[in-house]
């Protein structure tokens, strides 16, 4: 919900994709723009318009989902902004070695 916030504060087009069903429905009830289904599945990706998109924000810290999107996400989309939500350094110094913004 804060990268959601801030994106849309600054006017940056984005793609919301949550995979988590409890978390979709909650994000939903409050308001928010956001898709449901796996970020690593590229038949996902191109149907939300991420081709489009300035970001792709994964709100959980979920490092093998990372992983997975972050690669494809760089050769196919080298201009989209990666950007996660983290708990900790730690976390933060994971995902950013992938490429990701935290």
């Amino acid at each position: 919900r804060l990268a959601n916030d801030g994106l849309r504060a600054f006017d940056i087009p984005f793609v919301a994709i949550e995979s988590d069903p409890d978390r979709f429905l909650a994000a939903i009830a409050a308001g928010y723009d956001v898709t449901f289904g796996d970020p690593s599945d590229i038949r996902l990706m191109k149907t939300v318009g991420v081709d489009h998109a300035g970001a792709l924000a994964l709100a959980t810290p979920r490092y093998v989902i990372s992983r997975e999107v972050t690669g494809f996400m760089r050769e196919t989309f080298p201009d989209l902004a990666l950007l996660v939500a983290v708990g900790g350094e730690a976390e933060r110094a994971r995902h950013a070695a992938l490429g990701m913004q935290a």
